[in-house]
């Protein structure tokens, strides 16, 4: 939890001979959780496979096999990684708004994020939700989506985003 990361992140610091600045420890932690879920994309087929195996390597040989047919986990637990992955991407473009760094510091990590929601199949209201209070502002962060050929349907109904907002508050 708290006090594991709050460990690496004195690690790095230690391991850098004490050079890094809090913000340079942060984008790295950034980094790492998103290499974090490219990983756990690469190896979800992987494991999946391996179970199907395992289960048919077991009833090849007469053993009793769960009744429950295997779990797909590559099906189950791509969504919630893209999910967490893209939440990663979220806030990482929020500290840099916060930070006022360049707008394509922020923009490119805000954008990937919404990709990765659609990717893990979140319905549109949320993400545009979401989008609509990003630090960045709303006018901003949707033009920064606009310009990747992303956009919201809630874009045309002024009734919409009152809509999405109050979900939000609510849910």
């Amino acid at each position: 939890g708290n006090e594991q990361a709050a460990r690496h992140a004195e690690e790095l610091w230690a391991a850098q001979g004490n050079k890094l600045s809090s913000d340079q420890i942060v984008d790295q932690l950034f980094e790492e959780a998103v290499q974090y879920y490219k990983d756990a994309l690469e190896m979800l087929p992987v494991v999946s496979q391996r179970n199907k195996e395992a289960a048919e390597e077991a009833a090849a040989r007469g053993k009793e096999v769960n009744p429950d047919p295997v779990v797909d986990v590559e099906a189950e637990a791509t969504p919630q990684v893209l999910l967490m992955w893209g939440n990663v991407l979220y806030e990482q473009s929020a500290l840099k708004v916060k930070r006022q760094l360049t707008d394509m510091d922020w923009k490119s990590e805000l954008v990937q994020a919404v990709k990765k929601f659609r990717a893990a199949a979140c319905n549109d209201q949320d993400i545009y939700a979401a989008v609509v209070k990003h630090p960045a502002g709303k006018d901003d962060a949707l033009a920064a989506l606009r310009a990747e050929d992303i956009e919201f349907k809630e874009e045309e109904s002024p009734a919409a985003e009152g809509e999405a907002a109050s979900q939000a508050e609510s849910g």
